[in-house]
């Protein structure tokens, strides 16, 4: 599994769970969280999935424990082949040369200041308003 694919796995029980990685780009120092979610709650439209995903990344409701914050604004969620940041409301697909700032920067994921100085240097250049609303 590549760091933003989605899986889904089944239990011994029969129960299905699809598992999404979330790159924690805010409060996570840049790490990959993982998001077990019941594949029955997932609807197939990117908006109420996107809004399971945030649930489940919530600390509070995880199916799976983490030692990760939960997932907050500016955290970086794939989901249907596509990258999608978590806005203060809703997400905003991230296309372009947006979406290419972000993969390019995961090299800088064990330096979390390298990290954000590259990330956020690009996004500003890119969307001033989305730059300040993640910082």
């Amino acid at each position: 599994m590549s760091k933003f694919d989605s899986e889904t796995i089944t239990t011994k029980d029969g129960k299905k769970y699809t598992i999404f990685q979330v790159k924690m780009s805010r409060f996570g120092d840049g790490k990959m969280r993982t998001v077990v979610v019941p594949t029955e709650e997932l609807k197939g439209t990117v908006e109420a999935d996107l809004n399971k995903i945030y649930h489940y990344g919530q600390n509070d409701f995880a199916i799976l424990e983490q030692k990760l914050p939960s997932v907050s604004v500016g955290d970086i969620i794939q989901y249907d082949d596509a990258l999608h940041i978590v806005r203060n409301s809703g997400f905003t697909k991230l296309e372009g040369e947006t979406g290419k700032i972000i993969i390019d920067e995961q090299q800088h994921v064990e330096d979390r200041v390298e990290y954000q100085k590259f990330l956020y240097a690009g996004l500003k250049d890119i969307d001033e308003k989305l730059y300040f609303e993640v910082c």
